[in-house]
């Protein structure tokens, strides 16, 4: 799927390399141009799995013998004619779209297909749309490419941003800028695995804050400004990668005497506050979050973390846009909604 904002150039870079990895691996394409009204599916005339191949014609003569000449030739023909065919296709469909893209119908098109290797290109900015999440099974892969190459300099976070939408939409998808011929033919066979080393930037310190009103907590208590909080917070339970129901009992240690924890999880770009607890005098304590909704979020993967010494205010039931900014906080800890809503360990 390509969004028909995305430069023509762009397209035939990706494509071109899809269409190889496809005559490689005997995959077949299917190309769909998102946001151009009308626009119908398109695949090469000529298979590229070579499918169409009959055991009296060419497969025999290519299969059939140990000269591979005649297999080169056919798929170097092949290759040639879906460029031209795709050329043909997003001149008349392509480069129409402007604004911003819908996450809705791209979802709502993957989720109805059950193609194995799924790519979306997109040329620029997301539309506000209705949150959604895709889950694809385990047989299914799906590859996000950002395809925009010319993002203002002077806003980084709003690339950041962008990016923790998608993963959020598709969490288990590879989101992932443009990269080199080699690094996405790796990607469509191998899925993330294929990047080798990955940057990833977990926030921006210019985000804008929420406005809040009802307030949970706001220490009082002066604390330096800190990128990287002090780690003395530990969660004792549920331990990494727990498979949880929707109520999670917690505890935890490192707290000071008597002070005030809080608890906050995170999904995508999504952070809400829990209720928060008090330490014990030896700086223990335990409290109850909440993952996800009722019916709904099982299969889902949230983090959690504990803060201390806040220096913004929290409100229970109010999201947030990323970790809270504190003097103190505990290392994350995976969650899944564990698949049978109501079942944990």
């Amino acid at each position: 799927m390509i969004e028909d904002r995305v430069e023509r150039q762009i397209v035939t870079r990706v494509l071109s390399e899809l269409f190889q990895t496809a005559l490689q691996y005997g995959l077949d394409v299917n190309v769909r141009a998102t946001g151009s009204l009308g626009a119908p599916d398109w695949s090469p005339s000529k298979p590229l799995s070579l499918s169409d191949l009959k055991r009296d014609s060419l497969a025999t003569k290519v299969f059939g013998s140990s000269d591979d000449s005649e297999l080169t030739s056919e798929r170097s023909s092949r290759f040639e004619l879906a460029v031209k065919q795709m050329d043909e296709y997003f001149a008349r469909y392509g480069g129409h779209g402007s604004g911003c893209a819908v996450l809705l119908p791209i979802a709502q098109q993957i989720a109805n297909e059950d193609f194995p290797l799924n790519v979306v290109v997109l040329g620029g900015a997301i539309c506000s749309s209705p949150r959604v999440t895709v889950k694809l099974p385990p047989n299914r892969r799906l590859v996000v490419l950002l395809a925009s190459e010319n993002a203002p300099d002077d806003n980084p976070c709003a690339a950041i941003e962008q990016e923790r939408r998608l993963r959020a939409a598709f969490p288990k998808a590879v989101v992932t800028p443009l990269v080199d011929s080699s690094t996405l033919s790796r990607v469509l066979l191998n899925g993330s695995d294929g990047l080798g080393s990955q940057l990833v930037v977990r926030s921006c310190d210019d985000r804008k804050k929420p406005k809040e009103t009802q307030t949970i907590a706001s220490s009082s208590q002066e604390v330096p400004p800190t990128d990287s909080p002090n780690k003395r917070l530990h969660v004792i339970s549920p331990r990494q990668g727990a498979k949880v129901a929707r109520l999670v009992p917690f505890q935890g240690e490192g707290a000071a005497p008597r002070e005030q924890v809080f608890p906050v999880v995170c999904v995508g770009d999504e952070c809400f506050p829990q209720q928060p607890v008090t330490a014990d005098d030896k700086g223990n304590f335990d409290g109850v979050i909440i993952i996800g909704r009722p019916a709904n979020d099982c299969g889902q993967r949230y983090e959690f973390r504990l803060f201390a010494q806040l220096r913004q205010e929290l409100t229970v039931g109010r999201v947030i846009g990323t970790w809270p900014k504190a003097g103190a906080s505990s290392l994350s800890v995976d969650l899944i909604r564990a698949e049978e809503c109501g079942a944990g360990d």
